[in-house]
């Protein structure tokens, strides 16, 4: 999906479910940045990418809260209710039987 976008991608923002090598790898590829939060559990490994590697880093001096606050993580969750607000008009409407 990355890698199809007609348009100049300056970031890819996700949920942790997103945190994996294809995604930082599609986005560094389009030259974007990457703000995906780390599962809870990760670690830094030499095999990670080094955005990944760098985004766990800081977790670890600062705690995720503060982490998300200067990444701009919030963000994500405005586009999603945005995506919301435009596709509610267009649900197919339930019929009751």
């Amino acid at each position: 999906m990355i890698k199809n976008a007609r348009y100049k991608v300056k970031a890819v923002i996700g949920d942790a479910a997103y945190d994996s090598r294809e995604i930082y790898e599609a986005a560094e590829d389009l030259g974007a940045r990457v703000v995906l939060p780390p599962i809870k559990n990760a670690r830094v490994d030499r095999h990670s990418p080094q955005a990944r590697n760098r985004s766990v880093k800081r977790i670890a001096k600062v705690g995720r809260q503060r982490w998300k606050t200067e990444t701009q993580y919030h963000r994500q969750g405005k586009v999603e209710n945005t995506f919301f607000r435009e596709m509610w008009p267009m649900r197919p409407q339930r019929v009751n039987r």
